[in-house]
This record gives structure tokens, C-alpha cells and sequence, in this order.
């Protein structure tokens, strides 16, 4: 038969076959690829999941780019290529995905959740767990676009009905207030990721606190099918019976636990079998590490004040579920006072925490804190320059004149 484009033929609007190609720079040429299979093979035909230059137009369009056409590299900037080949309103630019940027942490870890599909991160307070979960979300919605991360709390009074599916109360202008059947977060990200598979992209529902809610009964009976050789697979919701359901392949799920909560060996045996469970222990090298820390304070390395407090918690008997993690002693550094900051720290952080973990028994909050607490167990800080002393002292360091950074004089009540 005749070909797309027939040479020395005219269209209706009088243009030529060459005429035709040559407006590809001003209407993007890949705006026209759906119109009739004319420039393009389509994928899933000989394509073969990719769009192919069709067979009847290759030899016109060769001929128009070699005679026209500038290279690549003739253009300053990315803008000035789409400024020649179409408006950025038309054809916008594509970002630039942050996984170039990746750190080798992040890599492993978002491979992690591709494979396993289900992942938690759990350890005790202040170890990077939310940080890196929250990291992990930001990467992901880079790479699948707008709406492909959702995120909740699971709390004590959290449910079934709030995430699957349940008759909550509905108020509607003009009419009287009723329970409605609703649909919760995880059938909205299931519905969501449905409608992404079609560009072959995918969903990430991230949940934090995930142990602070009971998960068999906020599951219920998706526990089983979230499962990732059940994905795909039919069944129905305790509402709605008669409608079947299935959890997604491209749905996935990041949780984190603070182990300080509740130790790991509480989950449910369910979800810990579905789950890939991540640790997260404390890290004293994250003060060398992490961008606006500072790793020592008056001559003072704030990893040995961590290891320090740690392995006398450990002496104590306290369970690594309950350490301290390194965001507790953080100190920025711009911040104006830097022992005063770390001050801060034990007053509103670390001694607080301390007394938990021993059950408020003074004796052990004593041999843990040592000179930083007085007999009855309460902040024995001083002013500046005296935790400075007071710290050193606990850590078995020679006392030298006060640091220059401890000007305040601000004492603990």
C-alpha cells in the first residue's frame, strides 16, 4: 500500500512530507507519537515495549536531521534544547532523579524494600530510625511522582476502620449527620497504586510507631495477603463481602518501632513473619558523620559520652532495647553555647530518660549519672562551667580550668 508519508504527495493543509517532519522541532515530536501509529511503532506491537521509529517515515526522518537538525551539544543548556524543540510548557523538563545523588546507606536500603516489600526499621529512641524511614519517602516520591508516598501513626485507639475500612461518621451540608461506609488509608494507597501500575510506577505506605498499635486487629485480614507471594491474590473486606480485593504487587509497606516501647519480641508472630525487620543500635560515629553536628563539646567527644552512658546502662542490666541513641546528644553547630547546649540535653533528654529505664530506683539512676545527680536522684547540673567539671569528672577526665564556651551561668531549678 501507499506509504505514511508519500514522497511528493501534499497534505490537506498543503505541506510536505518534508514540510511535515520539519514541524516535529516546533510541535514535539513525541506529542504527535499517538496520532495513528504515523511516526511510531507503539509498545506491546513490534515496539516491543518500547517506541520505534515506524518503517515508512525512518528514511524522511533520517534525511531531515542530518539536513537540519543541530546536535545535542550545540546547546548551551538543557533550556535552550526545549526552547528550540518546543515550549516547557509543553514539554517539561524532567528532573534530575536524586538517586544519582543516592548515598551507598540509602541504595541498600531502598533495594531492601523493593525486594522484601514489607520492612521495618526498629531500635530504641533517637537512633536516625523516622530520619532514614523519612529519607527513604522523599527518594521514593522523586522517583514515582506526586502521590505515591502515604503516611500514618499507628497509635493505641488506631483501628481497623480507620486504616482498611469501616462506618465512620460523615456530615454533609444540608443534611443530618450519619455513619458512612469509608474507606482508610490503605485502600486509598491500594486504589493509588493501581492507578500507577499503568506507567509502571509505585507506592510506598509508611507507617510510624507501627508496635504502638495493635496490628493484627488494624490489619485484620490483610495480614495475609500483604504477604508478597500473596499480592494479587482475591479476597473480601469484613464490610463489604460481597467485593473482592486484592493488595497490589507495586504497593509497599516501611514501618518503624521504637524498641524502648515495646522490645521486638511483642510483635505479633504474624507480622513478624511478613515483615523484614531493619535494627537501627546507637551510633557513636554518627557525630563525625552527620551534616550540623559537631563531634565534641569542651574538649569532649560526644561518642564517648554516648558509649560511656550506654555501657553503664548495660551494667545495670538494661536490655540494648533501651540505650540511648545518638540524637539525644546532638549539639548543632551553630549553635551560640555549645556546653550549654549539651547541658540542655542531659536536663531535658538524657537524665528523664535514664530514670525510666531504671524504674526511677535512685540507687541505679546514681551509678548510671553519678556526680550529674544529687543523693535523691534529681539534676545536679550547676551552671555551666560546673557541668562542664561535673561531666568530666564522670567520665574520669582531668578537671582543667572552665571551658571559654560556658559562659552562661544558668543553673538547674
Amino acid at each position: 500500500g501507499p506509504r505514511a508519508y508519500q514522497a511528493g504527495s501534499t497534505t490537506t493543509d498543503g505541506r510536505s512530507p518534508e514540510g511535515q517532519v520539519r514541524d516535529q522541532k516546533t510541535t514535539p515530536w513525541f506529542k504527535r507519537a499517538a496520532l495513528g501509529e504515523l511516526l511510531f511503532t507503539s509498545p506491546g506491537s513490534s515496539g516491543k515495549g518500547f517506541w520505534s521509529i515506524h518503517p515508512d517515515i525512518r528514511d524522511l526522518l533520517e534525511a531531515e536531521v542530518a539536513r537540519g537538525a543541530p546536535a545535542y551539544n550545540e546547546f548551551a543548556t538543557a533550556q535552550d534544547w526545549f526552547t528550540y524543540y518546543g515550549s516547557l510548557q509543553t514539554a517539561p523538563v524532567a528532573p534530575v532523579s536524586a538517586s544519582l545523588k543516592m548515598s551507598p546507606h540509602l541504595q541498600s536500603r531502598l533495594a531492601l524494600l523493593k525486594s522484601r516489600m514489607n520492612v521495618v526499621y526498629f531500635g530504641p529512641p533517637g537512633t536516625g530510625k523516622t530520619h532514614a524511614a523519612l529519607e527513604l519517602a522523599n527518594e521514593w516520591d522523586s522517583i514515582n511522582g506526586p502521590q505515591s508516598v502515604y503516611k500514618v501513626t499507628f497509635h493505641p485507639s488506631y483501628g481497623y476502620e480507620e486504616f482498611v475500612q469501616g462506618y465512620r461518621p460523615r456530615f454533609e451540608a444540608g443534611k443530618e449527620g450519619h455513619f458512612a461506609l469509608q474507606d482508610g488509608i490503605l485502600l486509598e494507597a491500594a486504589r493509588r497504586a493501581r492507578e500507577l501500575a499503568v506507567d509502571g510506577k509505585e507506592v510506598l505506605l509508611f507507617i510510624d510507631e507501627i508496635n504502638r498499635g495493635d496490628v493484627a486487629r488494624i490489619f485484620g485480614e490483610l495480614i495475609t495477603y500483604i504477604e508478597p507471594g500473596k499480592r494479587g491474590v482475591t479476597c473480601t473486606l469484613a464490610h463489604t463481602p460481597k467485593e473482592t480485593f486484592s493488595v497490589p504487587k507495586n504497593l509497599y509497606f516501611l514501618g518503624t518501632m521504637n524498641t524502648a516501647d515495646k522490645s521486638i519480641s511483642l510483635i505479633d508472630v504474624a507480622m513478624r513473619r511478613r515483615f523484614a525487620f531493619v535494627g537501627f543500635p546507637a551510633d557513636p560515629s554518627a557525630f563525625e558523620h552527620v551534616e550540623g553536628w559537631i563531634p565534641s563539646v569542651a574538649g569532649v567527644a560526644l561518642r564517648e559520652i554516648l558509649t560511656e552512658l550506654n555501657a553503664r546502662l548495660a551494667a545495670e542490666g538494661i536490655e540494648s532495647d533501651r540505650s540511648v541513641g545518638q540524637a539525644l546528644l546532638a549539639v548543632e553547630a551553630d549553635a551560640p553555647d555549645k556546653v550549654f547546649s549539651l547541658r540542655q540535653r542531659f536536663e531535658f533528654d538524657i537524665l528523664p530518660l535514664i530514670s525510666e529505664y531504671c524504674y526511677m530506683d535512685r540507687g541505679r539512676v546514681r551509678r548510671v549519672l553519678g556526680p550529674l545527680i544529687d543523693e535523691a536522684g534529681n539534676p545536679s547540673l550547676g551552671n555551666v562551667a560546673e557541668f562542664e567539671a561535673r561531666l568530666k569528672a564522670w567520665l574520669g577526665h582531668p578537671i582543667e580550668a572552665p571551658s571559654t564556651q560556658g559562659a552562661s551561668t544558668e543553673e538547674s531549678p
